[in-house]
């Protein structure tokens, strides 16, 4: 079975992630780049990922670290001014319940520059705005998806205790089983 590198946050110095947050999946076919070095990144090679392929075992992985984004519903509603387009934006109860005040009105925020929207409406599942001249929904998703919400995370520990092997500006690797991987991945909105 494949092997998948993934890029986790030494510290909470880095923009919007926090200490522990997995960052990305790193292609097998890049190197893991000098910069991710301590104590800013811990480098984790996560063994025997199931795949038929090495892209596959990859994405599956990065479909995982990402399957927060299916959990908006995104269509048409009327009620907009003329000339406008009102759009909703609605999240699963899941998501809804768990994710913080501050990411959702990131999320919403988000929208409403990159579209140039107006708030029409908003409830602790959704949010509607106005905008002018109609979008595609898929547009409306992609921006959704780019605002980068960590949602799952290993802990300070585990993190402190592999920086505690290597000096500053050194890189950090080490290698767990999927299995072990499972067992000490946090899901941020379940916790």
């Amino acid at each position: 079975m494949p092997n998948v590198k993934i890029l986790i946050a030494g510290s909470s110095n880095l923009g919007n992630a926090g200490k522990g947050d997995v960052i990305e999946v790193v292609p097998s076919v890049s190197d893991w780049g000098s910069g991710t070095v301590t104590p800013n990144w811990v480098r984790l090679v996560i063994t025997n990922v199931p795949g038929a392929t090495q892209q596959i075992a990859e994405d599956t992985v990065r479909e995982y670290l990402q399957a927060w984004e299916d959990e908006f519903l995104y269509s048409e509603v009327a009620g907009a001014d003329a000339g406008k387009q009102r759009y909703r934006v609605e999240a699963s109860p899941e998501i809804a319940n768990d994710f913080d005040l501050a990411t959702k009105l990131e999320i919403r925020d988000n929208i409403l520059t990159r579209f140039d929207g107006t708030l029409a409406n908003q409830s602790q599942t959704h949010f509607e705005f106005d905008t002018y001249p109609s979008l595609p929904l898929d547009e409306i998703a992609f921006e959704i998806n780019q605002i980068a919400y960590r949602r799952f995370c290993f802990s300070e520990a585990m993190v402190d205790d592999a920086l505690a092997s290597v000096n500053p500006g050194e890189p950090v690797e080490f290698s767990k089983k999927k299995s072990w991987v499972n067992s000490n991945i946090i899901d941020k909105l379940k916790s």
